[in-house]
């Protein structure tokens, strides 16, 4: 779980970032009893969600299990500059050349992503313009696939929003749109 209500530059604050990261992280983990022997969550959270801490952690995921599953939630601002989308870490610097120095494209996710351990990953991107990650994020997909043929592999990604919209955050709701939803989702039986 990666989230950032908190930016180096204020006036980028986001309101619902951490709760709804927490409430994720709760629902997976009451979900899994019983499917797995055991949960265990890296968090990163405003201050320790640096650009450089995310790429140590994504690198760790390298030594997890194949058969084990991997989950990754990231909550924070999302932006495209060109035809790339980037997650802005909590020291990203919000212009159009600062975000690619700042920032963590969806390429650099997707190479980080091609190279983890489990085989099967689920990410879940709660940001503006999250739709803009999956066509690069869907490749590595494709490298997990070659590199492990016949097994069931791959990334399922689920985005907040369309390339060219927002990500809403509702006062009412207490929760991003997007959260909210699958939090529903998730409550649902059977």
């Amino acid at each position: 779980m990666i989230r950032v209500n908190h930016y180096q530059d204020a006036r980028y604050d986001l309101d619902y970032g951490a709760s709804d990261a927490l409430s994720i992280l709760l629902r997976f983990d009451q979900a899994s009893t019983g499917l797995f022997n055991r949960t265990v969550a890296y968090q990163l959270a405003d201050e320790t969600a640096t650009r450089a801490k995310i790429i140590e952690v994504f690198t760790a995921l390298q030594l997890v299990a194949p058969e084990d599953v991997l989950v990754i939630y990231l909550a924070g601002h999302g932006v495209i500059i060109g035809n790339e989308w980037y997650w802005l870490p909590v020291e990203a610097t919000f212009t159009a050349d600062g975000v690619p120095r700042t920032g963590i494209s969806a390429t650099m996710v997707r190479d980080l992503l091609s190279r983890v351990g489990p085989e099967r990953v689920f990410v879940m991107i709660d940001s503006c313009n999250s739709g803009g990650s999956v066509d690069p994020l869907a490749t590595s997909m494709d490298r997990r696939v070659l590199r492990s043929v016949g097994r069931d592999t791959g990334v399922s990604i689920l985005a907040a929003a369309p390339p060219d919209q927002s990500a809403a955050e509702l006062p009412r709701l207490g929760h991003g749109a997007f959260t909210y939803v699958v939090l529903e989702g998730l409550n649902q039986e059977g």
